[in-house]
């Protein structure tokens, strides 16, 4: 493994994070993106006293980007930099590269959080690309969707008047299935779907899997009743719902449906709002900051916590060259799960990691990471 045979992994004593954010202190009253970088920056602070808890000893340095590439090369020429195991990037594409040009020349990781397009991680072996890319995401949902319902009648639902936002998605799962020899129909529909007329569709069913063409929350509308009617009016169907992260935000109004139909969801991110860690990190962020997370998808505090969480204890077993380790920290994550893999010899690292989230019929929530 070359990566292996240039970078020697050694456990690490005292660990230096760097966080390079663009905080926009000299702001009166900061944006909201701004507000968010701090409440990353808070919930990066919390995994960093978990893990002091457990003996570790870590420095933070935090820095306001200020949105400014002078500002960002004005940072990376303090020597202190140079001692840095961890620099978190900000969003800009040139700061991402300046940071992580900064990061090969001397041997530092650098992570990208909050950038889905910058191409370093391509080129640049001391990467970390936090969200899996678009044509990751959709390979691997298209492959997971295949293991967990493609025993399953697939039937895809269209809705006429608009083109479908979900095109690639669609079409990659549609080769997928071809691939798989899995057979899968189609029914159009303008204002009104009428699953019941559909007989030579169902007909020989006995388990049967909607999936709509579009994220949008005018077709969930229009598609959930017709389901459930059809649920109602066939027992002996075993039926499911697929849909998309753009769904999570409608949860609040669409949740008794969703689990009456068996939905499974694909995202980035999860926390269960009824899981036990994600109400203690609750309580202890209100505790800590005296506010509430801003809400926001996803929860920029909880994405903090989760990211200090991996890799700060993936340094503190492994030392700074630990990519090539299998990482376990004793802290679970409560939103993000990461798995890195290379796209080749030279780049960097792409977590790979999303969730299957199921709505279940009997009110419980599934995250199914693989």
């Amino acid at each position: 493994n070359i990566y292996n045979k240039l970078y020697k992994s050694d456990k690490k004593g005292v660990i230096n994070v760097a966080v390079i954010l663009p905080f926009m202190l000299r702001q009166s009253s900061p944006d909201t993106k701004a507000c968010l970088y701090t409440e990353y920056y808070q919930g990066f602070l919390m995994a960093v006293d978990s893990l002091k808890r457990q003996g570790a000893s870590i420095n933070v340095y935090a820095y306001d980007s200020e949105e400014s590439e002078s500002t960002v090369r004005r940072i990376l020429s303090d020597p202190i930099l140079k001692e840095m195991d961890l620099i978190i990037a900000p969003e800009n594409d040139s700061h991402i590269k300046l940071i992580a040009d900064f990061g090969l020349a001397n041997d530092i990781n650098v992570v990208n959080t909050f950038s889905l397009k910058n191409e370093e991680v391509s080129h640049n072996a001391k990467v970390f690309q936090t969200n899996i890319p678009h044509s990751y995401l959709y390979a691997e949902a298209a492959d997971r969707f295949i293991r967990y319902l493609g025993n399953r009648k697939v039937v895809f639902l269209s809705h006429t008047p608009e083109e479908p936002d979900k095109r690639d998605f669609i079409g990659g799962l549609k080769e997928e299935l071809d691939r798989a020899h899995i057979a899968y129909h189609e029914i159009k529909f303008g204002n009104e779907l009428n699953l019941l007329d559909q007989d030579s569709i169902l007909a020989d069913a006995s388990g049967i899997v909607f999936v709509p063409t579009s994220a949008k929350k005018k077709v969930l509308s229009l598609i959930v009743a017709p389901i459930e009617s059809l649920k109602e009016k066939r027992a002996d169907l075993d039926i499911a719902l697929f849909g998309y992260p753009e769904w999570l935000t409608q949860v609040p109004e669409y949740l008794n449906e969703f689990y009456k139909l068996n939905t499974y969801l694909y995202s980035r991110f999860y926390a269960n709002p009824f899981e036990e860690d994600t109400k203690t990190f609750h309580k202890r962020f209100l505790y800590w900051y005296n506010k509430d997370m801003i809400n926001a998808s996803p929860q920029y505090a909880l994405l903090g916590f989760d990211t200090g969480i991996y890799f700060l204890s993936a340094i503190r077993e492994h030392g700074k060259n630990f990519a090539s380790q299998d990482i376990r920290p004793s802290i679970d994550r409560i939103q993000t799960d990461f798995s890195f893999q290379r796209v080749n010899n030279w780049s960097g690292f792409i977590n790979k990691s999303f969730y299957f989230i199921n709505f279940t019929p009997n009110f419980t929530i599934r995250k199914i990471r693989d």
